[in-house]
């Protein structure tokens, strides 16, 4: 107490919010995990995450042209390569159709998500007019079978972007439903984003990150306009 008298003594106001800025760092660090990772960290590339995708034609699509299979069609939305990084770039015309890019999982979350998952996805340039919409799927049955569950809906939050002026550019959106593995008949489910356009073209829409796993806050460390680091933090578990 007498170090603190003397701080506010010789230091006045200045004195007082640099202890709290180290009051602040201190409370940080008993409550978080740090990790520093170098470069892009692996497990937050959008095409290693969300790996599957399907996609459904559209009232416009052209019927001279053979859709082909829904399943990893890789038309709509693609793997690409922006500055240095994999992506996932979506185009889609006019109410030519959608896309749902998932991943799937036969696994609860970790005990830290408290029976939740986590799946975090950063885009950037959204036309204001698509339809962006997270969704989870269960399932039932064994890895060959991909029937609904007959207890369970498909659970789905739209995805309001928190600033507009033609397009919101790298905003980061999580999903947190509740697993449902276990629960009566599911076995698997599938989670992801599903976009699509019906009053105007999607043209360069890009899923720039995309990470699925225990809750996780994600900082991307740039210097001289690149990424050098990737910082995460996670809170620590509470001792019982």
């Amino acid at each position: 107490m007498s170090e603190l008298v003397t701080l506010l003594e010789i230091f006045g106001g200045t004195g007082a919010v640099l202890l709290g800025m180290v009051g602040c760092m201190f409370r940080c660090y008993k409550k978080y995990d740090y990790e520093l990772e170098d470069g892009c960290w692996d497990k937050n590339i959008a095409p290693q995450t969300l790996w599957n995708n399907w996609e459904e034609p559209g009232d416009n699509f052209p019927q001279d042209i053979d859709f082909g299979g829904k399943w990893k069609r890789n038309i709509f939305a693609k793997n690409w390569e922006k500055d240095d990084k994999g992506v996932i770039k979506v185009e889609i015309d006019k109410k030519h159709g959608s896309v749902f890019i998932y991943t799937e999982t036969t696994m609860k979350p970790p005990p830290q998500n408290k029976g939740k998952y986590y799946l975090r996805v950063k885009f950037s340039h959204v036309p204001k007019k698509s339809q962006l919409i997270f969704q989870s799927k269960p399932y039932k049955g064994d890895l060959s079978c991909w029937e609904f569950s007959d207890y369970h809906l498909i659970e789905e939050e739209t995805i309001k972007p928190k600033s507009w002026c033609c397009c919101f550019k790298n905003n980061v959106y999580i999903f947190d439903p509740r697993c449902k593995i276990g629960l009566d008949d599911v076995t698997k489910e599938q989670l992801g984003i599903w976009i699509k356009s019906t009053e105007e073209d999607i043209k360069d829409l890009y899923i720039e990150e995309a990470y699925f796993g225990e809750k996780t806050n994600i900082k991307n460390i740039f210097c001289c306009g690149k990424q050098k680091y990737t910082l995460l933090w996670s809170e620590k578990p509470k001792e019982d």
